[in-house]
């Protein structure tokens, strides 16, 4: 029998809680990970031309990417970064965008292809592999807040709350159907046939820790910041080894 998950902070502590600053710990992240011999691809599983889906984070789009990328095109990997901007639609109009690009991605390798989703990207590529797991060989998410729509830390809430009062203003229509069927997927039973790692960080600036726990999912915790967690060297020894299982 499965223990019960510890935790997070409660809501009104969740805004303030996370310790911002020590994401500035990013940019010496960054030259350590550059100055690592898992740069050029040492350990690394060679790719070997296959594809390989990612899935940006909220607001970031190709930038919460920018070094796992082109790390994982150096380790022969054919990447396959998905077209959803910045990553600030819906969470139910995204996976349907991802739907279609993930076929198109298993058309193109004849099988199922591993996905790679960092912050809200990951997320969303959990809701993917349930409803399409015979389309995933892996799922590796990233600082990934599985337990709540969106995590309750300002520098989150307040842009969430702006593009929301943004569409009321445009008098956009919400999908309440698709909606609903995201929320389900986002935290329901999750396929056994797809391996599942989910990534995160104690320091993590932004997300309480807690909420990247899924009880479906493998958990490997390491240090380092929220970007960091796709753009540092033990972020990206946790995918290696993650890869290792295909």
């Amino acid at each position: 029998m499965n223990e019960p998950l510890p935790r997070p902070a409660g809501a009104l502590w969740g805004l303030v809680s996370r310790p911002s600053w020590r994401e500035l710990r990013l940019r010496q992240e960054g030259r350590d990970l550059e100055a690592h011999p898992i740069w050029t691809g040492t350990g690394v599983p060679p790719g070997q031309g296959r594809h390989i889906v990612l899935v940006p984070g909220f607001l970031a789009g190709a930038r919460s990417l920018s070094m796992l990328e082109p790390w994982l095109q150096r380790c022969g990997w054919d990447t396959r970064r998905a077209p959803v901007g910045r990553n600030h639609q819906p969470g139910e109009h995204v996976v349907e965008l991802l739907e279609e690009w993930l076929a198109e991605t298993t058309a193109m390798e004849g099988g199922p292809v591993p996905v790679i989703g960092h912050s809200r990207g990951g997320q969303e590529a959990r809701v993917l592999a349930v409803r399409h797991p015979d389309a995933v060989s892996l799922l590796v998410t990233l600082g990934a807040p599985h337990r709540v729509l969106y995590p309750p830390h300002l520098v989150v809430r307040a842009p969430a709350a702006a593009l929301q009062l943004a569409a009321w203003i445009r008098r956009s229509r919400p999908d309440l159907t698709g909606h609903r069927r995201y929320e389900a997927d986002r935290v329901g039973p999750f396929p056994s046939s797809v391996p599942f790692v989910s990534v995160y960080s104690h320091s993590d600036g932004f997300l309480d820790w807690r909420l990247s726990l899924d009880p479906a999912a493998e958990h490997v915790e390491i240090d380092c910041t929220h970007l960091g967690l796709a753009a540092s060297v033990p972020a990206f020894e946790a995918i290696a080894r993650a890869l290792k299982s295909l």
